[in-house]
């Protein structure tokens, strides 16, 4: 998201921008804008790469699964 903004925007984005739009704080938002620019600024895109672990469609349904049903569990206690 925040890459997405910085590379949009024509004039560049400022650190209190990206606090107020993701709810992060000024000194969070000031080093992901830093360490976004630093990896920018090299040639390759190694920076941006990132070994992701292996996910089962499987778990994600059944997380999927497992939240609808506290969201129908917590329904039907309103209801009561």
């Amino acid at each position: 998201m925040v890459i997405f903004e910085m590379c949009s925007s024509k004039n560049g984005v400022a650190a209190r921008e990206i606090e107020r739009n993701n709810g992060l704080t000024a000194r969070t938002a000031w080093h992901m804008l830093h360490r976004i620019r630093e990896a920018m600024s090299h040639d390759d895109a190694s920076l941006f790469t990132a070994t992701l672990p292996a996910m089962r469609c499987t778990s994600v349904a059944t997380l999927a699964t497992t939240l609808q049903q506290a969201r129908c569990r917590e329904a039907r206690s309103r209801n009561r």
